[in-house]
C-alpha cells in the first residue's frame, strides 16, 4: 500500500515539476534581455506588440471610465476600421477586469499563465485517456509548448497568439467525437458543448488566425464525415452563440467582403520546408523564401521542433501507419482533411480550394499557418503511438535512449526560444540597420494613443454589440448550468 502511494505521489510530483519547468522557461523568455541579465521591461513595441498592448490599453480605459469603445477615430492608423468592436482582434472576457488593477503587460503575463494552464490541462487529459508514461507526456507537453510555429509568433504578435493553448482541449474533444460510433446528439452533447466552449475561447482571446485555421480544418473534417453533420451544426450554433458579441458587430462592419491581402504560403522548395522543422533561424534571417514586402518575416515560416521531434513525428505519426495496423488512434477520418489543408499551405493554392468570397475562412492570407494545425494533430497522434511502442519495448537500453533523446530535444527547443526571447528580438530590430527602415513605422505608432469617441448615431452597429453580448452571457449561463447539472449527476469529472 505504501509503495502504491509513493508511486502515485511520485507521478504527481513529475507532473508538477514539468508544469513549473515550462513556466521557468517562459520567465527566461520574457525577462532575460539581450545582455543575458534579468530585466523586467514593459516597454515592448516591436512588430505587432505595440498594437496588441494598445488594444489592451483601450480595453483598460474603457473599463476604468465605464464607456464602451464603439468608435476609435485613430484606429485606422493601425490598419482597421474605426469601429473597434467590429474587429475580432481584442481580448475581452470576464477576466479582462484584471486590467483595472494591472498594467497591460502584467495582464498579458497573467493571461499567458491562465491559457498555458488550460493547455497543460488539455495535455493531461490525453495522458489520462491514453495512460501515457511520463516520458511520452514530457515529449508531448514540452513540444506543444515550445513549438517554433508558436514561439516565433508570440515574439512577433504577442497577446493575440495565446488562443493556441486551447488546441489540446479542442483536439481532445474532437477525437472523443470522431471515435464515438454512436452519433446520437444526447450521447455527444457534453463533448459538443465543451468543444464549442474551447473553440470560442480562441476567438475570445482575439486569436483570429488560429480560430480560422481550426475552423477550416473542422469544416473539411465534417465534409468527409457527413454522418456527424448534426453534431457539426450544433458545434457551429453553440460557437456562434458564445461569440455573438464579436460576430454580430464584425459581420456588420466587414460583411462578406473578400480578403484584399495577397495570398501566399510556402514555396515549392522541399529543402527549405524541411529546414523550418530542424533549423534554428533568427528574425533577421533573409532569403528567397521571404516576401518582398516582409523581408524579416521568418516567424511566418518556422515550425521548429528539433531533429528529435521531427524523427518522432515521422516515425510514429506517419511511418507507423504505413507499416503497422496496431494503433490506438484511428486516423482514417483525418487523412483527407489533413491532405487538403497541407495543399492550402503552399503558394496561393488556398484560393483554389477556399475562394476569397467565403467570409471568415478568407481571412488567412499567410497560409503557412495551416501547417501548425497539421503538425499538432500529428504530435498528439505520434505521442500516443510512441507511448505504445515504449511500453512494449521497455528496458534499460530503451530508457537510456529515451531519456537522452528527451534531454537533447529539450536543449534544442530551449535554444530556439532563447534566440526568440522578446527583449533580445526588440534589441535586434531597434539596433540592426537592416531593420531600421522596415520598423520605423512601428516607432511612430508606438507614440499613438488610441482614444474613444463614440458616434451614437451608428445605432445598428451599437445595438448589434449589445444584442450579441446579451446572447453570449445568456449562453454562458445556460452552458454553466448544464455542466453543473451534468457534473452533479455523474458525481465525477466530466472531462
Amino acid at each position: 500500500m505504501e509503495k502504491v502511494n509513493f508511486l502515485k505521489h511520485y507521478k504527481i510530483l513529475n507532473i508538477v515539476f514539468l508544469y513549473f519547468f515550462i513556466i521557468l522557461i517562459w520567465v527566461l523568455y520574457y525577462f532575460i534581455d539581450a545582455d543575458y541579465s534579468f530585466n523586467y521591461n514593459e516597454n515592448i513595441f516591436v512588430l505587432d506588440w505595440h498594437k496588441e498592448l494598445q488594444y489592451l490599453s483601450l480595453i483598460k480605459s474603457s473599463l476604468s471610465n465605464l464607456i464602451v469603445p464603439f468608435h476609435v477615430p485613430n484606429l485606422p492608423e493601425f490598419g482597421f476600421t474605426n469601429k473597434f468592436l467590429g474587429t475580432p482582434i481584442y481580448t475581452l472576457f470576464f477576466h479582462s477586469f484584471g486590467l483595472l488593477f494591472l498594467s497591460e503587460f502584467k495582464f498579458h503575463l497573467i493571461n499567458h499563465l491562465i491559457f498555458y494552464s488550460l493547455g497543460f490541462l488539455g495535455c493531461l487529459l490525453f495522458k489520462k485517456r491514453y495512460s501515457l508514461t511520463f516520458i511520452s507526456f514530457f515529449f508531448l507537453t514540452l513540444t506543444f509548448n515550445l513549438y517554433g510555429g508558436f514561439i516565433t509568433k508570440v515574439s512577433s504578435y504577442g497577446p493575440s497568439m495565446l488562443g493556441y493553448y486551447m488546441i489540446p482541449l479542442i483536439f481532445y474533444y474532437f477525437i472523443k467525437i470522431s471515435e464515438n460510433e454512436n452519433d446520437d446528439i444526447n450521447n455527444n452533447l457534453l463533448y459538443i458543448v465543451l468543444f464549442s466552449l474551447s473553440l470560442s475561447l480562441v476567438m475570445m482571446n482575439g486569436s483570429l488566425h488560429y480560430f480560422v485555421q481550426l475552423l477550416t480544418f473542422i469544416i473539411f473534417w465534417f465534409i468527409f464525415n457527413l454522418r456527424k453533420f448534426k453534431i457539426f451544426m450544433l458545434i457551429g450554433i453553440f460557437t456562434f452563440l458564445l461569440l455573438s458579441y464579436k460576430v454580430l458587430p464584425a459581420s456588420l462592419v466587414f460583411g462578406i467582403e473578400g480578403n484584399i491581402r495577397e495570398v501566399h504560403g510556402y514555396t515549392l522548395n522541399p529543402e527549405f520546408f524541411l529546414q523550418t522543422f530542424i533549423s534554428i533561424r533568427g528574425i533577421l534571417d533573409t532569403g528567397l523564401f521571404m516576401s518582398k514586402n516582409n523581408p524579416f518575416g521568418y516567424q511566418e515560416y518556422s515550425n521548429y521542433i528539433s531533429i528529435v521531434g521531427l524523427m518522432v513525428i515521422f516515425v510514429f505519426g506517419i511511418t507507423h501507419y504505413l507499416i503497422s495496423n496496431n494503433s490506438r488512434v484511428k486516423i482514417k477520418s483525418f487523412i483527407l482533411p489533413i491532405c487538403i489543408l497541407f495543399i492550402c499551405a503552399f503558394e496561393n493554392f488556398r484560393l483554389y480550394i477556399i475562394p476569397d468570397f467565403l467570409p471568415l475562412l478568407n481571412a488567412e492570407s499567410r497560409t503557412m499557418g495551416y501547417i501548425s494545425i497539421i503538425f499538432l494533430i500529428l504530435l498528439f497522434i505520434s505521442t500516443i503511438n510512441l507511448d505504445q511502442w515504449y511500453k512494449r519495448n521497455i528496458s534499460i537500453k530503451v530508457n537510456i535512449l529515451c531519456i537522452f533523446s528527451m534531454l537533447v530535444h529539450t536543449f534544442y527547443l530551449f535554444l530556439n526560444i532563447f534566440f526568440w526571447r522578446i527583449q533580445y528580438i526588440q534589441n535586434l530590430l531597434v539596433n540592426d540597420p537592416r531593420a531600421t527602415k522596415e520598423f520605423s513605422g512601428n516607432k511612430i505608432l508606438t507614440s499613438t494613443k488610441l482614444f474613444i469617441n463614440n458616434d451614437y448615431s451608428d445605432t445598428i452597429y451599437i445595438y448589434s454589440f449589445y444584442c450579441g453580448l446579451f446572447i453570449t452571457i445568456l449562453t454562458i449561463i445556460l452552458i454553466s448550468a448544464f455542466l453543473i447539472i451534468r457534473f452533479d449527476i455523474r458525481k465525477k469529472t466530466f472531462l
